[in-house]
């Protein structure tokens, strides 16, 4: 099961270092994404000064809109708080070995 959970953390390192669009040049960056439906989505990416709606498919990519720097608002201090994987594990770890000391019956 540790196996799965470590696993798991590797894997979301790498996805989100995919998804950041940290690009070698850093010329490109996703500055937004959102999903429409099942394997579709939005991307709202900066190429140098240009910003661009993509429409994303399983198939395909299409450039949507050329969007105006002065429309886009800057992200609000309203998100969501971001989780570091390695307190989850350790807190769940500590969790189980807590449930696991009081199922054990007492001498």
């Amino acid at each position: 099961m540790v196996l799965v959970f470590v696993g798991a953390y590797y894997a979301s390192r790498i996805l989100a270092q995919h998804y950041q669009g940290s690009a070698a040049g850093g010329n490109i960056k996703i500055l937004e994404r959102s999903t429409v439906g099942p394997n579709s989505y939005l991307l709202l990416v900066q190429v140098g000064d240009e910003i661009k709606l993509l429409g994303v498919t399983q198939k395909e990519i299409t450039c949507l809109a050329d969007v105006d720097k002065n429309s886009i608002q800057p992200p609000t201090s309203k998100q969501l708080p971001t989780m570091d994987f390695k307190a989850v594990l350790r807190s769940l770890r500590e969790k189980q070995e807590g449930s696991d000391d009081a199922a054990k019956p007492k001498p």
